[in-house]
């Protein structure tokens, strides 16, 4: 065989080798570490980060152990103006990656639902440090990284 017959050949081994995908599970197999690792995140948690725009975002975030979230929100603009907002949805763990699905919004006894088709409302984190009491995530879209520590479920925005 010539130089270029053994050449094609091995170019067309490495093609072929690279093209095998490996073997999956069936289904997924169950992780104790994942389990206990979600498990920290259920309760009550409190963070608070300064804003691009000069102010301020604080949040208070209760997880329950049926994958279902409640945030509030209490924003204090650059300008002193504040509002508050409340988000519900879907949370969970998945390996390194935390993430939430908001559903809707509740204010003054009512829900309005979020437009399951708008992918604003689905955010992936990356998760950095995780313990009982200290939770900091990574938003893989913006970059934007939040510290949360956990706090009782009485606990109020301060003043």
């Amino acid at each position: 065989m010539n130089k270029q017959c053994i050449s094609i050949i091995l170019i067309a081994l490495l093609i072929a080798g690279c093209t095998t995908a490996p073997a999956i599970y069936t289904a997924k197999p169950p992780d104790s570490s994942e389990d206990s690792r979600r498990s920290l995140l259920l309760g009550w948690w409190y963070g608070e980060a300064k804003t691009k725009e000069g102010g301020k975002r604080l949040q208070i975030t209760d997880r329950s152990v049926d994958g279902t979230f409640k945030v509030e929100f209490r924003i204090i603009e650059g300008s002193g103006k504040v509002w508050d907002q409340t988000e519900v949805g879907l949370w969970g763990i998945s390996g390194p990656v935390y993430f939430t699905i908001t559903k809707g919004w509740v204010g003054g006894g009512r829900f309005l639902p979020a437009d399951p088709t708008q992918a604003t409302f689905y955010d992936a984190y990356e998760i950095l440090e995780l313990s009982k009491d200290k939770f900091r995530y990574k938003h893989f879209a913006i970059g934007d990284e939040y510290t949360m520590k956990r706090v009782s479920d009485s606990f109020s925005f301060p003043e």
